[in-house]
C-alpha cells in the first residue's frame, strides 16, 4: 500500500480513490495468493490503513488511535474470521512509526468511502471504521474549544 499510494496524486473524488483501492485490492489478491480470504479483505485493511495513518500522524487528533483499538477495528474482516493479531500489530506499528507519504490527499468527503461497491458486511465494516474516526475527530475539536478561555461582558 505504501508503495502503491507514493506513485501518483490521489483525487480529491472519494468514488475515484475508492474504485482505485479496490482495484489495488484485487491486484494484491491476485499476485499473492492466499495471504487474504478475499479482495475485500485487502480493500477493507487498506482503507483502515490509511485511517491510521491520518489518526497517527495528523497534529489535529490529540488522542491518537492505540495498538489495541486498531486491532479490534479490524476484527472479522477476513471473511468474518480475524487476521493474525501479530501481523495487525505489525502494521501498526509500521505506520505509527513510519507515515505513509501520499503525493496529495485531500480530505475524503464524508460518506464518500460508503458508496463502495463490495459485499454489505464490507461495506458496513467501512462504516463503521469511519464512523469511529469522524467521533474521535469530533471529540477532539469538542476538547479543544473546551479548553478556551474568554471573558464575559455584560451590558448592564
Amino acid at each position: 500500500l505504501r508503495k502503491f499510494l507514493s506513485y501518483f496524486w490521489l483525487p480529491g473524488e472519494a468514488q475515484k480513490i475508492d474504485r482505485m483501492m479496490e482495484k489495488f485490492a484485487e491486484r494484491y489478491c491476485s499476485q499473492n495468493e492466499g495471504v487474504f480470504a478475499n479482495a475485500d479483505t485487502a480493500y477493507v485493511l487498506a482503507y483502515s490503513l490509511i485511517m491510521l495513518n491520518t489518526d497517527a500522524h495528523s497534529s489535529q487528533i490529540k488522542k491518537k488511535m492505540t495498538q489495541q483499538e486498531f486491532v479490534n477495528m479490524n476484527r472479522g474482516i477476513n471473511d468474518s474470521g480475524d487476521l493474525p493479531q501479530s501481523f495487525l500489530e505489525s502494521l501498526y506499528q509500521a505506520i505509527t512509526t513510519n507515515e505513509i507519504k501520499i503525493k496529495e490527499m485531500d480530505p475524503m468527503p464524508r460518506g464518500g468511502a460508503l458508496d463502495a461497491s463490495g459485499t454489505r458486511a464490507s461495506r458496513s465494516k467501512l462504516f463503521h471504521m469511519e464512523s469511529a474516526i469522524m467521533v474521535k475527530e469530533s471529540q477532539e475539536l469538542f476538547k479543544a474549544k473546551a479548553r478556551v478561555k474568554s471573558v464575559y461582558h455584560s451590558s448592564r
